[in-house]
């Protein structure tokens, strides 16, 4: 996805000092937003910053989310696993990804040009392991989401 001719915008919690510096050595725009996915009610706001600076962008043929976090722990029968721990699984690896979802629709509808949504899910949402109850559920409702509000099937 380095390339020229795009401008990629990343968000987590950390920097990818590689990537960073592989972006630098082709002279690609890459732009970094550190970001936690717990904090769901800031998504709103980052996504205005992004389109912010999307919207100042010369020439937009295209503009694609790829929904890419994923939270594997809390790993361990469900009856050992905190409140906390469950619900921070279910909103990196479910509710960010609906938020964000919602927020680059909202913000790409009167954008004519390509877009594209892929939300990255997991073999553990059909396929089920022992002692990962959370992942593989909030796997499975991901797909879910996918399958209905984005019409695209596996």
């Amino acid at each position: 996805m380095l390339d020229e001719n795009h401008h990629i915008f990343c968000i987590s919690r950390t920097s990818n000092r590689r990537l960073i510096e592989l972006a630098k050595e082709k002279n690609n725009r890459l732009s970094y937003h550190p970001f936690d996915l717990n904090n769901l009610s800031g998504i709103d706001q980052l996504f205005e910053e992004l389109f912010n600076t999307i919207q100042h962008e010369s020439e937009i043929d295209a503009v694609h989310l790829i929904n890419n976090a994923g939270m594997l722990s809390p790993v361990a029968p469900i009856e050992l696993n905190s409140a906390d721990c469950i619900i921070e699984n279910v909103n990196i690896n479910l509710l960010a990804p609906m938020i964000f979802t919602s927020n680059f629709i909202k913000h790409t509808l009167e954008l004519n040009v390509d877009k594209r949504i892929m939300n990255i899910s997991s073999a553990s949402a059909k396929y089920l392991l022992p002692s990962q109850s959370c992942y593989s559920t909030s796997k499975a409702g991901l797909d879910s989401f996918q399958e209905r509000e984005l019409g695209t099937a596996e």
